[in-house]
């Protein structure tokens, strides 16, 4: 499977894809190489077949299997069909050690958006929203500007990363919570936007990703479903899918569950703390949490299957749905997002004729600079795995 990621412009602000995806590339990594030596915990019992990747793929990985920091914390599960497989890794100097952290909580930053696309769709579903509606006829809050070259922003234009609004200019607001807080974020981003909202392109004729975009979203689907973003979660998704630390604000036995992020200099870092920003990027989670929602898009489950739709064509490879990014570069669409914060990395991706689905969430900053280009990583094992499952079952 070739894989060539799409560039998206910098959020939080500060991570491009290609650092995200080597971060993830070379998690996943580490996981195929020391599978047989951690001895992960297992449910459903999997047995990878020995040969499952070639001699020139492993000596890849053995290559790029150690150059994150110490301390860094890794929690990994492979999904084939309904079994699911587990892996948490810990590095410890030069030492790579066996953790049990599937329900360890990480940030999962952009990952959040797919979570505020589902509850879009049961707006949808609900008949509170049509896509093709121009957000001036929904939106809480006021713009300066709403169209360009006559084409008014629609609300898919936010779903998919095609409304063409500018980015905010950075250092406007406060997003992590070791600055001193913003007594009112959305009061200053209003204020903003009410005087200065300008557009880089034609809404709806190009892609370029933004956090502000899934924000305006945000307000607009949390209005029409009368709560904040984290109890709609809670009662939309989590409820019905079992989910049990999928959260925005931790209680002090989930904070003792946090597993500590740290910055790309090596300190602990912040979480993000943003009213604004909060679809966009503030879900905490747990790897088994994880699986449970990949599993329920993996299969098609109502509301989740109604944000898998093609609603715009980036090029020939990639489409976007609703959030959710896909590739077209095999027999079968490869679902993905990925979420990346000053002190944590993440990345989920499915197949769904296949059942086969990958999380990976760890501690790992996605500011880290300077580290070897193998971004297709991810995706060509990826690749491997279904090439050769698809194999031991012919």
């Amino acid at each position: 499977m070739q894989f060539q990621y799409v560039e998206r412009s910098k959020s939080f602000g500060v991570i491009n894809m290609n650092a995200r995806l080597l971060i993830l590339g070379v998690i996943l990594a580490i996981f195929v190489v020391l599978f047989n030596l951690l001895a992960p915990k297992t449910e459903n019992e999997v047995t990878f077949q020995e040969g499952i990747f070639d001699q020139a793929i492993v000596s890849k990985i053995e290559a790029n299997s150690r150059i994150y920091p110490d301390k860094t914390e890794i929690s990994l599960a492979v999904i084939l069909g309904d079994s699911v497989q587990y892996l948490g890794i810990l590095k410890e100097g030069h030492s790579l050690v066996s953790v049990e952290n599937e329900d360890k909580l990480f940030e999962i930053g952009s990952i959040s958006k797919v979570f505020l696309t589902t509850l879009l769709t049961i707006c949808l579903e609900q008949g509170y929203l049509e896509l093709d509606d121009p957000i001036q006829e929904h939106l809480p809050i006021e713009l300066s500007e709403y169209e360009l070259a006559g084409q008014t922003v629609l609300i898919q234009h936010l779903a998919n990363h095609s409304s063409g609004i500018h980015a905010l200019p950075e250092g406007l607001i406060k997003d992590y919570e070791y600055e001193i807080s913003d007594e009112d974020e959305i009061a200053i981003v209003s204020k903003y936007l009410s005087q200065n909202c300008t557009y880089d392109f034609k809404p709806g004729s190009s892609y370029a990703y933004s956090n502000l975009g899934m924000s305006l979203l945000c307000m607009i689907v949390c209005d029409k479903l009368g709560g904040d973003f984290e109890s709609l979660v809670d009662y939309h998704i989590g409820r019905q899918i079992g989910l049990e630390n999928t959260i925005v604000n931790l209680s002090p036995a989930q904070r003792q569950q946090m597993v500590v992020g740290y910055n790309e200099m090596g300190a602990v870092a912040p979480l993000i703390i943003s009213d604004l920003y909060v679809c966009s990027g503030s879900l905490k989670s747990s790897t088994r949490d994880m699986v449970k929602f990949v599993k329920a898009n993996m299969d098609d489950l109502a509301p989740f299957v109604w944000s898998h739709d093609k609603t715009y064509e980036i090029d020939e490879d990639y489409d976007v749905a609703l959030g959710w990014h896909y590739s077209k570069m095999h027999a079968e669409r490869v679902y993905y997002h990925h979420g990346g914060t000053m002190g944590y990395s993440s990345g989920i991706a499915f197949e769904k004729d296949n059942k086969v689905g990958i999380v990976v969430l760890t501690n790992i900053s996605a500011l880290l600079k300077d580290r070897p280009d193998i971004t297709k990583l991810m995706y060509d094992l990826f690749g491997q795995i279904e090439q050769k499952i698809a194999r031991v079952n012919t």
